[in-house]
């Protein structure tokens, strides 16, 4: 087996290119009957030697990112990392305000709110989306958790089919009482 290794090292070497574009895909079980096949050998011969034809592959891979690590020349820093998005825009203390108000009472802000309007256009937007439901930016808090009950409600029935629920005008019959004879 000792005497193979030159041998495995050269049907190595001749098949590196091949093995190197399928470095991800190809097995060490292809890798062994493959070179079983170049060098005329029995089938499953070259299972005894595993650990050494894993280390030789490792060796070639190692030394083919050496060259071409070697050969490449480093590249430059970007000059602005892509990805990062520009800066939140600061609203004033009003529209905070109100935004806040929003979100206690779980009104959604649609993005065309902010989209292009000055500090003062966003002001008015918002002034008007909690005028729809009620709310101002003076409201309590006990309106603004009697709007939010609303509008959770709302949304819980959004997708159900109303026709589907039973109305009764009189109030639900009690169990009468048993009677004893």
């Amino acid at each position: 087996m000792a005497q193979l290794l030159p041998q495995l090292r050269d049907a190595l070497q001749k098949r590196q290119t091949e093995f190197r574009g399928q470095l991800e895909t190809i097995t060490g079980k292809t890798v062994r009957r493959q070179l079983e096949a170049d060098l005329g050998l029995e089938k499953k011969s070259l299972d005894a030697m595993k650990e050494q034809i894993d280390v030789l592959i490792n060796e070639g891979a190692q030394a083919e990112e050496v060259k071409s690590k070697a050969g490449s020349r480093p590249k430059a820093p970007a000059g602005r990392a892509k990805g990062k998005k520009a800066p939140a825009k600061k609203y004033s203390g009003k529209v905070e305000k109100l935004r806040n108000i929003c979100r206690l009472a779980s009104v959604k802000i649609p993005p065309g709110v902010y989209k292009a309007k000055s500090d003062a256009g966003v002001e008015e937007a918002l002034q008007a989306l909690l005028s729809k439901h009620g709310l101002n930016a003076s409201s309590s808090e006990a309106k603004i958790s009697q709007v939010k009950k609303k509008l959770e409600k709302e949304r819980e029935l959004d997708g159900m089919d109303m026709g589907n629920i039973i109305s009764t005008s009189s109030r639900p019959r009690r169990a009468t009482a048993a009677v004893n004879y």
